[in-house]
């Protein structure tokens, strides 16, 4: 059963939730205990020092256990959330546009909850609690003077977090864009320079950088009048009951002992609700990031079965396809085609006619809204994880190479028997002529070492030593030279596993033994190229303007 993360991070906080708690009691305890203390004094207060030095060393063994919980606790946190994010986020099928920096960001952020925020709340809450629950056995008057207080301040706080809330999201906009710019300025430092286009990305990143700061400034001068009133509350609330004290004093209605005890009292608990407005801010923006980890664990995903058996061949078939877009508009009408068994079948069309998303579809990165796909004898919804894993391997026009040695970014398995011979003639057929000591060097940040050709045929390479029965291909041949391009082509050409590739090249069509021509969704064409040359306006067209 798929647990809640949510509900994981809440149980991982119960130890310290619990620890935090008693500590937050047992410091309003001691406040209490002054109150004995100074009207005794001039008595024999002793016992009741004597309670309060025990009480007060019992509070610092567990705000000492807690503090360390609760760091212990932020890093169970960050290990919860991220897992959940891993899980999810592969399998979504609308991931949120933030959602690479959400393990980095958002969920470090979550992780301070625990460690930095969660004592100091619970403190705000429960101390000043405790307090007006002893007062309620002490002075029904006293206990309902800090009770309407503590009420006050929450309602300022409130206005407060009502008229900050705006900026603060404008903030974080401002910050998602100047993170996102920093980081594509870092990661391409190499093709900037050599297109020239550094002095121009670096003014980008000027104007992002200078907008957030900006938006900082701005945050900082509208908040600085709601924490000053804030204050200015509190030290109202200080001074009527310091002249509430003196006026029933001099009317003789209270004993000079029992008003310095309870100015004591009114210092001890507003001591934590000076933290509310800082702890405030920052809870906002913690509950900014949660909000983002959960908005991205809720968005729907690929459901699979957990066991299945493999296809028994690998010709791919699809039967009234539909999908639409979120405004209800189609992006794929009624499409029903075949992909041969270990045959190439290309997939061509005009921008926007929706070969990307027929090709995304077939591959099950996304489910048709209508309709179904065969693998073989298997309908693709009835495949496991691991089946679909094993059976098809995707290239994308854009793919990533991941962070590591490159023998261990095309394997991604320590455990792999494939030789780096065999790797580099690999390599070679895909005009990539490296050796082994190449093999052994880092790849850099998603593979930034190599230019968008090598990287693209790197990552064509890494889905071949996958040696999958099925073979997505989105442009493979977009990136490269001339010699490149027939190579890659010569060689998927002569692979025996079911390809299907997305091309807007001619000679790439023409040497795939099926031909599907796409027009706004609907499929207009379909055969051998042969065939097509003859019979197909468009694809005679396609071929004869290159």
């Amino acid at each position: 059963m798929k647990t809640n993360p949510f509900v994981s991070l809440l149980l991982s906080l119960k130890f310290p939730l619990s620890f935090m708690v008693i500590s937050a009691i047992l410091e309003g305890l001691c406040g209490l205990l002054l109150l004995p203390i100074i009207i005794y004094w001039h008595q024999d207060p002793s016992q009741y020092l004597w309670m309060l030095a025990g009480l007060t060393l019992i509070t610092l063994i567990f705000q000492y256990i807690a503090t360390l919980k609760g760091f212990l606790a932020g890093t169970t946190v960050m290990k919860i959330l991220v897992q959940a994010l891993i899980r999810h986020l592969p399998r979504s099928l609308t991931p949120p546009p933030q959602s690479q920096t959400l393990c980095s960001g958002a969920a470090m952020s979550a992780m301070s909850i625990p460690a930095h925020l969660l004592a100091p709340v619970i403190s705000v809450v429960v101390t000043p609690l405790t307090v007006i629950i002893g007062l309620l056995f002490y002075n029904l008057s006293f206990a309902f003077v800090f009770m309407a207080s503590a009420l006050l301040l929450v309602v300022v706080m409130r206005i407060s977090a009502k008229g900050l809330h705006k900026q603060e999201a404008t903030l974080q906009t401002a910050e998602n864009v100047a993170a996102k710019t920093l980081a594509d300025f870092a990661q391409h430092q190499a093709l900037l320079r050599k297109s020239g286009r550094n002095t121009q990305f670096s003014q980008q990143l000027q104007q992002d950088l200078l907008a957030q700061h900006h938006q900082q400034v701005q945050l900082l001068q509208r908040s600085l009048p709601y924490h000053l009133i804030f204050s200015l509350c509190i030290q109202v609330i200080f001074i009527g009951v310091l002249v509430l004290g003196v006026i029933n004093v001099d009317a003789n209605k209270l004993a000079l002992a029992q008003w310095l005890a309870v100015v004591v009292l009114i210092a001890r608990f507003i001591e934590p609700l000076f933290q509310l407005s800082h702890i405030d801010q920052a809870l906002r923006q913690s509950k900014q990031s949660l909000t983002l980890i959960k908005n991205a664990l809720n968005t729907p995903t690929l459901h699979s079965l957990v066991e299945s058996e493999v296809p028994k061949n690998y010709q791919i078939y699809c039967e009234q396809l539909n999908i639409n877009n979120h405004t209800g508009k189609a992006i794929l009408s009624d499409i029903s085609v075949c992909c041969p068994d270990k045959k190439m079948t290309a997939i061509v069309g005009s921008s926007g006619a929706g070969k990307t998303t027929l090709l995304r579809v077939l591959a099950r990165i996304i489910d048709a809204d209508k309709g179904q796909i065969f693998y073989g004898d298997k309908k693709v919804n009835d495949l496991s994880e691991s089946v679909l894993a094993e059976t098809r391997q995707i290239v994308f026009q854009h793919n990533q190479l991941i962070r590591g040695t490159l023998r261990w970014s095309l394997l991604q398995d320590e455990q792999s028997i494939i030789s780096d011979k065999n790797i580099l003639q690999l390599l070679n057929a895909l005009n990539l002529p490296l050796t082994q000591t190449d093999l052994d060097d880092d790849v850099g940040e998603q593979g930034d070492r190599y230019s968008g050709g090598q990287k693209q045929r790197l990552c064509l390479a890494r889905s071949l030593l996958a040696d999958p029965k099925i073979l997505f291909l989105d442009e493979p041949t977009a990136s490269l030279d001339t010699v490149s391009r027939e190579k890659v082509a010569l060689y998927l050409e002569n692979l025996t596993s079911t390809r299907v590739v997305i091309t807007h090249d001619p000679d790439i069509a023409k040497r795939a033994e099926h031909v599907i021509v796409l027009d706004d969704g609907k499929v207009i064409e379909e055969g051998s190229p042969d065939v097509l040359l003859l019979s197909s306006t468009w694809f005679s067209r396609f071929c004869g303007s290159h």
